[in-house]
């Protein structure tokens, strides 16, 4: 299976971009459209809201919740990720790319079978999370852009307050 995620840029010319997709998700050629929207939201609400993995029962906030990522740089975050939240955003952002037509005839069903069904395929989970937390930016920038603020007021030291006499 070959994703494209419709808000990411494609490679160009031989690139290998690691938040660039396509990404080959197994050995499959077919060709799937992978869509963040209000929509996808919903898909990923109601279809795991009484899953016990997911903490939070929102795409947005499961992706990105990194938990105890300890020192605080990518590569610490993408240690600390979801795997399974990304799998299911991934089945949700397929699923919604086939109910807005993006996929032709071709559909995506329930979550365990869809998994089991990739079961022996080998995926790039690395590449798989920067490119969904990319589609779940350029799908909600204002989002993106208050979660950047924060985590660069976070990374500031922080100064020692005079003591008031």
């Amino acid at each position: 299976m070959i994703i494209h995620f419709k808000h990411v840029d494609e490679n160009e010319g031989g690139e290998q971009a690691d938040d660039k997709g396509p990404l080959a998700f197994g050995e499959s050629t077919d060709e799937w459209t992978a869509l963040c929207s209000l929509h996808t939201l919903t898909i990923y609400e109601q279809a795991f809201q009484g899953d016990p993995s997911s903490p939070h029962k929102s795409l947005v906030d499961d992706v990105t919740d990194y938990g105890d990522a300890e020192d605080g740089t990518p590569l610490g975050k993408l240690l600390a990720a979801n795997w399974e939240a990304d799998a299911r955003a991934l089945w949700a952002m397929l699923r919604c790319g086939c109910e807005a037509g993006l996929n032709g005839d071709k559909m995506v069903g329930d979550y365990r079978l869809w998994s089991k069904a990739h079961a022996a395929d080998d995926i790039d989970m690395y590449r798989l999370h920067l490119l969904l937390v990319k589609e779940i930016d350029a799908c909600f920038p204002s989002l993106a852009k208050a979660t950047e603020e924060l985590s660069k007021q976070l990374d500031k030291p922080r100064r020692k307050r005079k003591a008031r006499v």
